[in-house]
């Protein structure tokens, strides 16, 4: 009688498990990799304004918009358009005045340039300027922000 023999001696069977261990981690990789595709177009079509800002980046910028009424006292136009605004004067007291004498009751009374990318402003009109009150102004006085809009009460 002949001694049945087994196909798969001690080798073979480790060599079967290996393989089966090594199509177990293509699966689990190929699993990693589907997933990370697909968070990452999960992400990339959000719902999304297009203008780059979230919703509560929105909402904290109209709560953080500062609003300020004054004359404009000096207008300069070097690329961008920047207005002296002084709070709390009338156009007679900045009648007549030279540079350094308007920045002397810009610094008595509060005032500030704003910078905006257009617009036409002249000497002596009412203005409202808004501005984010979070932004970084340049140290000096008197100080320089950035406007989000000005508008002209009078002329």
């Amino acid at each position: 009688m002949k001694e049945s023999t087994s196909k798969f001696n001690g080798t073979n069977i480790k060599v079967v498990r290996l393989i089966y261990k090594g199509v177990m981690i293509l699966k689990r990789l190929n699993f990693f990799i589907l997933s990370l595709v697909f968070v990452t177009l999960l992400t990339g079509c959000g719902n999304s304004s297009g203008n780059g800002m979230e919703e509560n980046e929105v909402r904290d910028l109209e709560e953080n918009i500062v609003e300020e009424t004054g004359i404009v006292s000096l207008v300069k136009d070097d690329g961008r358009v920047q207005v002296l605004l002084i709070p709390n004067v009338t156009k007679e007291q900045i009648e007549g005045k030279d540079e350094r004498q308007i920045n002397n009751l810009a610094q008595k009374n509060n005032g500030a340039w704003y910078s905006i990318k257009e617009g036409r402003f002249e000497v002596g009109q009412e203005v409202k300027v808004y501005y984010n009150a979070n932004q970084e102004q340049l140290d000096s006085n008197p100080p320089q922000r950035g406007a989000e809009k000005i508008e002209v009460i009078e002329e």
